[in-house]
């Protein structure tokens, strides 16, 4: 998967989540984990996964009760980022 596919995966997770009501920690949470990508793909081999991994876990959490297709669409772009090596 390429970045630019990485990057349009997460633009689809934010159009699923455009409409629904989401807590100011979630939309927040969302926001970072969206600049961690950015700093991953910029970074490449040396971007420290720990903080983006610990971001999306935190979102996945929340997702799994609340928003189960955005939950997917996260697992999703969480798996492409280590099959990418970032």
């Amino acid at each position: 998967m390429s970045a630019q596919e990485l990057k349009a995966l997460l633009v689809q997770l934010e159009q699923e989540l455009a409409d629904t009501e989401l807590d100011d920690e979630s939309r927040q949470l969302l926001g970072k984990l969206g600049d961690h990508i950015d700093s991953a793909l910029e970074d490449g081999e040396t971007y420290n996964m720990s903080p983006m991994m610990e971001t999306a876990t935190l979102l996945e959490t929340d997702f799994a009760a609340k928003h189960p297709t955005a939950e997917k669409l996260l697992r999703t772009v969480m798996d492409a980022m280590v099959k990418m090596g970032v």
